[in-house]
């Protein structure tokens, strides 16, 4: 039965949505045998993947959704992920260090828990304020993974976008432009936001060095024109970045604090809570927020 919003069970799941649309099984087994599509949904019995593609075409379900459903592994990292920046964003350490203990055995046998394992440990060693984040032979490890033959899909881009903000230059010069040249090769619109999301956090990470062109050059490698209008928060973040760089470098300066005055204040209306984010960023990088002409409180 369902767990967690999810089904344990593929065959019980397509029964579901087979009932759902009215649909009987004659309407839906294109070449294989009606007995075939029974023994599937009652007896969980397994199906190939070609097969499953054919009975799902009829019920209108997209196959991403299907997998969706009855795939743990992908709901556990989403809800990983989510634990993750909401414990960042509060500044909650404890919660961190309880997700670092859970991973803490972790090992380079088992790639996926081990790079899990260093992405908290990123966002961890960030509160905490210590540096270097990485050993040298864990930042090796993160390196070799990403740099490998093979096509970038979901988690890559989760690991890279969430632990570049701890890597040396050096080793981030090499994975942006493999994470571009797999991004033009191949990808899905679900990675638009971590693609865009890795330049945001190293652009950030340079703002905050004081390194003004090495943070618009990382904003400067990739069309903001692609960014989805659905990814608002990234488009609006990058946005912010952009302004606050033209400021701070004095390149622009007038019309940045104008464009970012008015951004900001469009924020103050639809999101209160980004708004007061936006009013500490510009604290911690000593811009003013009266010199934008902004009511506070």
């Amino acid at each position: 039965m369902m767990t967690d919003d999810t089904y344990d069970d593929a065959g019980e799941l397509f029964r579901t949505i087979r009932n759902r649309r009215g649909l009987t099984i004659r309407q839906v087994h294109g070449n294989l045998h009606k007995t075939a599509v029974s023994h599937f949904e009652n007896n969980g019995s397994d199906i190939r993947m070609t097969n499953l593609m054919t009975i799902l075409k009829p019920t209108y379900t997209m196959p991403q959704e299907f997998f969706e459903l009855i795939d743990h592994t992908n709901n556990r990292l989403r809800a990983l992920s989510i634990k993750i920046s909401n414990a960042y964003q509060q500044m909650d350490t404890a919660t961190l260090t309880q997700l670092a203990d859970r991973y803490a055995n972790a090992k380079k046998d088992n790639p996926p828990r081990y790079l899990l394992k260093l992405v908290i440990k990123s966002f961890l060693s960030d509160l905490k304020h210590q540096q270097p984040v990485f050993s040298n032979e864990e930042e090796d490890y993160l390196q070799d993974y990403l740099l490998k033959a093979g096509p970038w899909f979901f988690f890559e881009y989760y690991v890279y976008s969430n632990v570049c903000f701890s890597l040396s230059k050096r080793v981030n010069d090499r994975l942006v432009q493999q994470m571009i040249r797999q991004y033009d090769t191949f990808h899905l619109s679900s990675y638009d936001e971590l693609f865009f999301g890795a330049f945001y956090n190293l652009s950030t990470k340079y703002l905050q060095r004081g390194d003004y062109q090495e943070a618009l050059s990382m904003l400067n490698l990739v069309n903001m024109d692609k960014l989805k209008a659905n990814v608002l928060y990234m488009r609006h973040h990058i946005a912010f970045v952009r302004l606050a760089t033209a400021i701070l470098s004095n390149k622009g300066a007038k019309q940045a604090r104008e464009e970012l005055s008015l951004l900001l204040k469009g924020t103050k209306i639809i999101d209160p809570t980004l708004y007061a984010v936006n009013i500490n960023w510009l604290e911690s990088l000593h811009i003013d927020p009266e010199s934008l002409d902004l009511e506070r409180g």
